[in-house]
């Protein structure tokens, strides 16, 4: 499954009767685009990548300018944005996350999620508003790095590495769990408590969701 675009979408009132549905997913993908989309409302995972545990397939999938809102409306392990098992990036085909708006999860895992081996990702310059996330103990905290190794948890036997996190806004500190802090590198987290972001960070949520000429469309809609 290869060379896909999915952009402009307007998707809400997700899991309204199976609460385990995510407003959209990739599994096995490679060079695909996921961009411009709007999402909130959702009862779990607003963009769910990967889950296909020790299959390293994954590659050039970029996930940019989406404007995720309001996930985990019914569960309670939720991202906004989430990816699961490792994948088959490499410097020359990363996957990549970047100028997401990420907002209002009311579930208790942050705002960008990493778990169970992922490898081989580049998450940088979005924008992360988790001040509407519960707060919780240790282990699942105000984090976007959670990469459990997939050897520890019975999923394959993979383990994650070759993750850079760099210059992502939030209301919460960068937090990764205790076995993940060898798979990743964070830099350059900016730390914007209430919600007070830069001009930089505004211009990324400007950026975000639907390109204006979709955005017009969605006005009357429920």
């Amino acid at each position: 499954n290869k060379n896909n675009t999915v952009a402009n979408n307007y998707i809400h009132k997700i899991g309204v009767d199976y609460h385990g549905g995510s407003g959209l997913s990739t599994t096995y993908a490679q060079d695909t685009v996921v961009s411009n989309n709007e999402i909130f409302d959702v009862s779990y995972m607003g963009i769910h990548m990967g889950h296909i545990y020790d299959e390293n397939y994954i590659a050039g999938l970029n996930v940019k300018d989406n404007y995720v809102h309001d996930t985990g409306n019914n569960m309670v392990e939720t991202c906004p944005i989430y990816t699961f098992s490792p994948t088959a990036g490499t410097d020359e085909n990363p996957n990549v996350i970047s100028g997401n708006y990420a907002a209002y999860n009311w579930g208790r895992t942050g705002s960008i999620g990493n778990d169970h081996g992922v490898s081989n990702l580049i998450i940088r310059n979005n924008v992360l508003d988790s001040t509407h996330s519960w707060k919780c103990a240790d282990d699942y905290g105000y984090y976007y790095l959670k990469n459990w190794r997939a050897s520890d948890t019975g999923f394959g036997n993979a383990d994650g590495g070759n993750i850079v996190i760099d210059n992502n806004y939030g209301t919460q500190g960068a937090y990764t769990n205790k076995s993940a802090e060898q798979y990743g590198v964070i830099t350059n987290h900016h730390l914007c408590e209430f919600a007070v972001w830069p001009d930089e960070a505004k211009e990324i949520i400007k950026m975000s969701g639907l390109e204006q000429k979709y955005a017009a469309e969605t006005q009357n809609s429920v």
